[in-house]
């Protein structure tokens, strides 16, 4: 059984190199559309996460057969039955609703669990089910916990209201064998999106962009072959590290990452005056002297992320000068100022800002209460005089694969209790 807590000496700058991990927030979709394969799928690069291995939980109990080792997964759905997912396996992470798309694709009809996941906010699947209506599905709605949608074909056009990732994702994935095509607008731009394209374009799906408006088009093949696809790298636990490495006044490289995909992040990092090196696979952070405070406004990709505003808020605390953080995605996201607040930080949330000032932060008994708002305690740690203790680290196995031993090899004063 895994520690649910780590004890941290702070003041230590963190030095040194390690790897980045390959993408949660792109394995999940993927792995969720294998169940559209005919043939046998080799993933490389997964990382090993209580999501993941959900989400193959459910892959198997639905008749699918794999194996997991260093990285590498190996599927075989073809016998895949379309059985009724439960609660029982949906309410252990967010991303199973993206069984939704694939089961619709493949069988014409799904019942799927409501999803459970981290408590940041009001999450509903609303955009999912007006992209199923207006595509020709009919949705029963929610009924005993289970969400029943029903479709002989999927054709025509739909506009998000919001570039949501995971209607995006449903989307394609259900409309990967109609037999007329599907035009989506104003749909999720973001990396992990684009993986998902990719991988189901190297089985055989024929998604593409019009060039005009940068609609993308999903024109239905009859199946998908085997295939053997590389996951991106997780930019949000490299975003995670470069805000540590900044905090700490530290110099971290990063090794197997793509600086592109956080330039929201790393933009703001050298505006604060932090030392940014980049090349086509890795970044170097490092502390160049004080810096100074800035403003974030979290937005959909390629704006800044939702996912690292708790990390940046911490970095944030160690700054010269005041900031402001806006957060337009999720609406709960600020519980971890209470925690920082208990950290001596000085900070408080006005709606959807938090005003953050100056602080000098002191070690003391703390919780983390979802997966990026543990990841942000601990840094808070790292970075406050005395000790700290971090408990809820559940949340954190949740989408880092080897956190706390990371932290360890790049000098960091931090053990599990």
């Amino acid at each position: 059984m895994r520690s649910e807590q780590v004890i941290i000496n702070g003041g230590v700058p963190l030095k040194g190199k390690i790897s980045i991990q390959g993408s949660k927030n792109a394995s999940l979709p993927i792995l969720a559309s294998t169940a559209l394969f005919e043939g046998e799928v080799v993933l490389h690069n997964v990382p090993d996460l209580v999501d993941i291995r959900a989400m193959l939980s459910i892959l198997e109990y639905l008749g699918a057969r794999y194996t997991f080792e260093k990285g590498c997964v190996r599927l075989d759905c073809k016998g895949i039955q379309n059985k009724e997912v439960p609660e029982e396996y949906t309410n252990r992470l967010r991303a199973s609703s993206l069984l939704l798309g694939p089961l619709l694709g493949r069988y014409k009809e799904c019942q799927v669990g409501m999803p459970g996941g981290c408590k940041i906010g009001v999450r509903p699947l609303d955009i999912h089910f007006s992209g199923f209506k207006k595509l020709g599905a009919l949705v029963d709605g929610v009924e005993s916990g289970l969400v029943h949608i029903r479709a002989q074909d999927l054709k025509g056009e739909f506009t998000l209201d919001m570039p949501s990732v995971g209607a995006t994702e449903n989307l394609i994935m259900a409309a990967v064998f109609g037999t007329e095509r599907v035009v989506l607008r104003n749909y999720a731009k973001e990396p992990e999106v684009m993986d998902l394209i990719h991988f189901l374009q190297s089985g055989g799906a024929k998604i593409s962009f019009e060039e005009d408006h940068g609609d993308l088009v999903i024109e239905g093949v009859k199946t998908l072959h085997g295939t053997t696809y590389q996951v991106q790298p997780d930019r949000i636990e490299a975003g995670t590290y470069c805000c540590a490495a900044l905090a700490t006044k530290g110099d971290v490289t990063l090794a197997g990452v793509n600086p592109k995909s956080l330039s929201s992040l790393l933009e703001k990092l050298r505006t604060m005056g932090g030392g940014v090196d980049t090349g086509d696979d890795w970044i170097r952070v490092y502390y160049r002297g004080d810096f100074i405070g800035t403003t974030v406004k979290t937005a959909v990709y390629p704006g800044f992320p939702t996912d690292l505003q708790p990390q940046i808020g911490v970095l944030m605390t160690q700054a010269k000068s005041a900031s402001h953080l806006t957060e337009d995605v999720f609406d709960h996201r600020f519980r971890y100022i209470d925690e920082l607040l208990r950290l001596n930080g000085e900070a408080k949330v006005e709606g959807r800002t938090a005003y953050i000032e100056p602080s000098h932060l002191s070690g003391c008994r703390v919780e983390g209460y979802d997966l990026r708002g543990t990841a942000s305690m601990i840094m808070a740690g790292l970075c406050s005089s005395g000790v700290t203790h971090v408990s809820g680290l559940r949340h954190l196995y949740r989408g880092y694969e080897a956190f706390i031993e990371k932290l360890q090899h790049l000098g960091a004063d931090i053990a599990y209790l």
